[in-house]
């Protein structure tokens, strides 16, 4: 785990089994499924994301992927802005709402197109069309001489790496850069 001192909450919401069902193998099967800590005063959350498909006529969870949270203080209404507000954070702000309690929590989704989600990552490892595709953009871009496509050349943003972006988020909040 990371060097957060802080850490108040670190749990499997998930068991390895699902998440190897689901998702297949990847590093997002051994590590935790939900971290809170705090940070300089902040309350921070970094969550799996999971949605079972309602229509699929396969059993299929959507997701795997991590989020990244941060409660801020109601006074400096950011809530007010809405997904307006800027932030140098991965992928920017993709969310800004009040929770149930008034709370405002400001966060970042780490499902970007450079981004591995794990259950798209399963599929398109497993589905022999979508094998098909993958195999044929390979030749494709061997034979242009090009070495990287961000529509393949992904990486998977882990624990660590959303609770140093949860980090960065709250010295931008306080140094005034969110806004």
């Amino acid at each position: 785990m990371n060097s957060t001192k802080n850490i108040k909450k670190q749990e499997h919401t998930f068991t390895c089994d699902q998440k190897l069902e689901w998702w297949g193998y990847g590093e997002w099967v051994e590590e935790a499924d939900l971290v809170e800590f705090e940070y300089k005063g902040y309350h921070c959350v970094v969550k799996r994301i999971a949605v079972r498909e309602p229509y699929a006529k396969v059993f299929h969870v959507f997701g795997g992927y991590l989020c990244g949270y941060v409660k801020v203080p109601l006074e400096l209404e950011l809530h007010k802005k809405g997904l307006d507000l800027k932030g140098d954070v991965h992928g920017g702000i993709t969310f800004n709402q009040l929770d149930e309690d008034n709370e405002n929590w400001i966060g970042f989704d780490c499902v970007h197109l450079n981004d591995i989600c794990p259950s798209s990552e399963k599929l398109s490892n497993t589905r022999p069309e979508l094998i098909e595709i993958k195999n044929r953009h390979e030749e494709m871009m061997e034979k242009l001489n090009i070495k990287k496509s961000s529509f393949f050349d992904k990486t998977y943003r882990n624990i660590n790496f959303c609770i140093q972006e949860c980090k960065s988020l709250v010295d931008q909040i306080i140094e005034g850069n969110v806004n």
